[in-house]
């Protein structure tokens, strides 16, 4: 939604030309966008394609503001303190001021298709942008969209703060204006009345106590700025000073002590290490892992260092995203390596050991350190071949199973596997795209690792490219010959070479350009007279 802000002020830049000459620039600066952009944005999009994400339809990315919220133009808390529409009840006079005057059909327009964008697929508005306009398949949450509206109204107020100082008004304009913004003020008033006197039936509810309190902020903002304007309307412009005080003092009020907004805690002290974070780092080994459910939780083992198979966002493979929400929590921390689990409940269906406790915001909880984890590679002397990745799941899913015996593959080795074998497998180095292992073989094998399957890992066996194999479904592996080997793993997408490529050639063209554009402006300077 950033990238449609910025759009939008470059078609307001370009506005008064003709639309062919704004489709060419839009079209030039598309080019040099994607361009620039593509070491980042092809490998990104070969790997969301590869994540739950990809399988979502509309109605999973068409979500968005319910009509009912609308409200919140005018009273933020009616719903909780959640209010991103809400841009001030006196902006909202000043951009009604602006719409009166007229001249901003491209500040309005903006607005309305924002604000229709922002209620997702509960308009047409969004389908029709979902099939024509690119990059509106991607992303879901469609409430963003209100970035550009308040953008947009916020322009609006400007130019109606604009037309309340500078417009020379006559006597029925002035009467307009006095009884358009006394309209507000009884509307305000009405609901003031309204939420008033539901708080006295329910008191104690909360959403009707906050509704009450916006109401009855909005109806004394309101009076006030009228009052003020008719000073002003009078030629006193002077008072223009208290508008902006009121205005500021509202936004303040209503977002001040907002969560959404605001938050009290000084920035180094917001996310602070507990001490319990250092006891699950202590306990893990190099390329193990930790199910930090409780403690860690989302989003927070890159922020504390610790490998939580949770990860750093939603965007999961789909192979991840189902052992960590459909198998049994045993199966899960088998494929995945773990070696430490936070837990609310005192035992683990595996054996394991009670190494310390913590507390987060949902109460106590402790953490085990499992007695015999899946090492991050295992050697596999016997294989079973499936159709899908769907049908691997199905497999590890099955209690019945050996996960530490037999290796799930959908691809035909290059030999069979005999069944039966010796071997050691040493983990060297262990680093986010690079990963070195030492391993020794009496037969044939799969190497399986507890890394998730991903399309951009490169396996070399004793500097040799090989094949990587998916193996239960959504594990990365390689097959091994016989024999000492190294074995190196690393993450170079090829979309990320082709992409690098693209931008380096578009970063030349650029910079050509505006060599090329240097010179003739400097011959056209000397050959001019004197």
């Amino acid at each position: 939604m950033s990238t449609l802000f910025h759009i939008e002020r470059l078609i307001y830049r370009l506005w008064g030309l003709r639309w062919s000459r704004i489709l060419l620039v839009l079209f030039i600066f598309a080019i040099i966008g994607v361009g620039l952009s593509a070491i980042q944005t092809l490998p990104t999009a070969e790997y969301q394609m590869q994540t739950t994400r990809a399988d979502f339809s509309i109605d999973h990315k068409g979500s968005g503001f319910q009509f009912h919220e609308l409200g919140m133009i005018l009273f933020p808390r009616i719903l909780g303190d959640w209010a991103p529409l809400y841009i001030g009840i006196i902006s909202l006079a000043l951009v009604g001021l602006a719409l009166w005057r007229g001249g901003e059909g491209f500040w309005v327009g903006t607005a309305m298709v924002s604000l229709l964008l922002a209620f997702g697929q509960r308009t047409v508005v969004y389908s029709i942008f979902y099939v024509f306009v690119p990059g509106f398949t991607f992303f879901r949450f469609q409430e963003r969209a209100v970035v550009m509206l308040t953008a947009a109204m916020a322009v609006l107020a400007a130019r109606g703060a604009q037309l309340l100082l500078d417009a020379a008004w006559d006597v029925r304009s002035k009467r307009y204006v006095i009884v358009g913004w006394a309209g507000l003020v009884v509307v305000c008033g009405i609901f003031a009345g309204v939420f008033f006197v539901a708080r006295l039936d329910r008191p104690g509810d909360s959403i009707e106590n906050a509704s009450a309190q916006s109401a009855m902020l909005a109806f004394g903002l309101s009076l006030a700025s009228l009052l003020i304007l008719w000073r002003m309307l009078q030629g006193d412009l002077r008072w223009g000073w208290a508008i902006a005080a009121l205005l500021i003092f509202d936004l303040f009020s209503i977002n001040m002590n907002n969560p959404f907004n605001f938050d009290p805690i000084p920035a180094h002290e917001r996310i602070g290490e507990a001490d319990y974070v250092s006891i699950i780092r202590d306990n893990v080994w190099n390329g193990q892992t930790v199910d930090g459910m409780r403690g860690i939780g989302n989003s927070y083992g890159t922020l504390y260092r610790v490998p939580d198979t949770f990860g750093n966002g939603p965007l999961r493979p789909k192979a991840l995203e189902f052992y960590l929400y459909q198998l049994a929590p045993e199966r899960r921390w088998e494929l995945l390596g773990v070696q430490v689990v936070t837990s609310g409940e005192d035992d683990l269906p595996v054996p394991n050991q009670w190494i310390g406790a913590g507390q987060d915001g949902v109460g106590r909880f402790n953490i085990h350190r499992l007695t015999n984890p899946r090492a991050f590679a295992l050697l596999y002397y016997d294989s079973e071949r499936v159709s899908s990745p769907e049908a691997a799941w199905d497999k590890v899913a099955d209690p019945a199973f050996p996960l530490r015996e037999t290796v799930i593959v959908e691809d035909d080795l290059p030999d069979d596997l005999s069944g039966d074998g010796t071997g050691q497998i040493n983990l060297l180095t262990f680093e986010p795209e690079y990963i070195e292992l030492q391993t020794e073989t009496d037969s044939p094998a799969v190497a399986s690792f507890a890394l998730p399957y991903v399309t951009g890992w490169q396996a070399t066996i004793d500097g040799e490219e090989v094949e990587v194999l998916r193996t239960f479904g959504g594990l990365t592996g390689i097959y091994l010959e016989p024999g000492q080997h190294r074995i190196v793993l690393r993450y170079i997408p090829d979309t990320f070479i082709v992409g690098a490529g693209i931008t380096g050639v578009t970063l030349l063209g650029v910079i050509g350009v505006f060599i090329v554009m240097g010179y003739q402006s400097r011959r056209r300077r000397d050959q001019q007279p004197a």
